[in-house]
């Protein structure tokens, strides 16, 4: 019996001794973290976060594009854990053109094609006041593809290719003046700018030139009808007034003395043009000018211009016309055609007649160079086509003149 409980008693403590041993061996051996004490935790109930929101913080926290706004992964993790804000994802921004901004983006002029020139012209018309009836005027000079300017440029008025200041001098070979003798004749014109407003009113412009033109007889021939020089001298006023459909009206007035220099007389002529321009390269005038008590009272004034290029300009028209080639450049080449008729006043002694008339028609070719942009020098040879003398000499009213030929060179400057 005893040694039955003997046994029993080793056997139980084997067992407890296994027991000791493999807590020892786990211990030790595969050096497990063990804890002294353990104390239970409180249960975390996970919150389901809607998917949205869920995509929304991914998007804010993770994915932008702004590196410094990132968050480490595993506090991405954590947001899912805890409620989130309402906010919308994230979504660039695009602006279309035109679309979000009442005001178009500024384009340089010189990045500007044809079209969108043309669309900025019609949004500056498009902001002006409606009761600004001189709008397309104003705005007909800042585009040239506009078809506002092609009817208000004139080639008469805007591209006059005479300088503001010239003198001309030449000398006309020995003239036969009928039978009373032969002489050659010295001749000179001067002409200058005084003034030049430009829409004093709108639309109105207001010019005035000093003009000069006379003749010396070298040779006076046996002719006591006949003064030793004619000057005919004043000023050029003019007045025109265009308007935005192409149509413009010009009116001058010329007082001055027209007779022999040692015994002036005063006259006055005016003339009244009517222009039309039908593009920025082709313009058409017709008008007269009406001098009381000249040989010709009433004087047309009709004709064209047209300059297709800067290489080529025709200035057809009575009295005067003029083909140039190369206008403006360096060199300058050009034929002139002009009537002349110009009445004089005479001393009323009885060797002399009342007045006479120089009516002559001359044509010529000739070359300018242009020198500082400003300054130009020109030279010329012409004859005349007709060429008389008309007054009362001896009972006769006209003395046919030699057709002679002529120089004359000219200095002029633009300013």
């Amino acid at each position: 019996m005893c040694n039955k409980k003997s046994i029993l008693i080793v056997l139980c403590f084997c067992a407890a001794s296994l027991t000791v041993n493999a807590n020892s061996w786990d211990q030790y051996v595969t050096k497990k973290p063990t804890t002294s004490k353990v104390t239970p935790s409180k249960t975390i109930t996970p919150v389901v976060v809607p998917a949205a929101n869920q995509e929304a913080s991914y998007n804010k926290y993770v994915t932008r594009s702004d590196a410094s706004n990132a968050v480490p992964q595993n506090q991405a993790n954590n947001a899912a854990v805890a409620p989130a804000p309402q906010q919308p994802a994230y979504q660039p921004e695009i602006v279309a053109p035109y679309q979000q901004s009442e005001v178009a983006p500024v384009v340089p002029v010189y990045q500007q094609t044809r079209e969108q020139a043309e669309q900025a012209l019609k949004q500056q018309q498009a902001q002006q006041p409606a009761n600004d009836q001189w709008a397309d005027y104003n705005n007909s000079y800042t585009d040239s593809s506009s078809s506002s300017r092609n009817k208000t440029y004139s080639q008469w008025f805007d591209n006059d290719i005479r300088p503001v200041f010239y003198f001309r001098g030449g000398l006309i070979e020995e003239t036969q003046f009928g039978e009373y003798g032969a002489t050659e004749i010295a001749i000179a014109d001067l002409k200058a700018c005084l003034f030049d407003v430009t829409d004093f009113l709108p639309g109105a412009s207001l010019d005035a030139w000093l003009f000069a033109d006379g003749m010396y007889f070298i040779d006076n021939p046996d002719m006591s009808a006949l003064p030793d020089a004619l000057l005919a001298a004043g000023l050029d006023l003019g007045l025109w007034w265009r308007f935005t459909n192409g149509f413009s009206w010009e009116l001058r007035g010329a007082p001055g003395i027209y007779s022999d220099p040692t015994a002036p007389e005063f006259s006055c002529t005016g003339t009244l043009n009517l222009h039309y321009t039908f593009s920025e390269t082709l313009c058409f005038v017709v008008g007269a000018t009406y001098r009381p008590e000249w040989d010709m009272e009433i004087y047309p004034n009709i004709g064209l211009i047209w300059q297709p290029s800067d290489l080529f300009r025709v200035h057809a028209a009575l009295p005067e016309s003029r083909i140039d080639l190369f206008p403006r450049h360096i060199f300058n080449f050009f034929a002139t055609f002009a009537w002349d008729n110009t009445t004089y006043w005479l001393d009323n002694e009885d060797t002399l007649p009342g007045t006479v008339t120089f009516d002559a028609m001359r044509a010529s070719v000739g070359a300018t160079i242009t020198f500082f942009d400003n300054l130009e020098l020109s030279a010329e040879i012409g004859t005349h086509l007709k060429h008389e003398l008309k007054g009362d000499v001896k009972g006769e009213d006209t003395i046919d003149l030699d057709k002679t030929t002529f120089i004359r060179a000219t200095i002029g400057n633009r300013f």
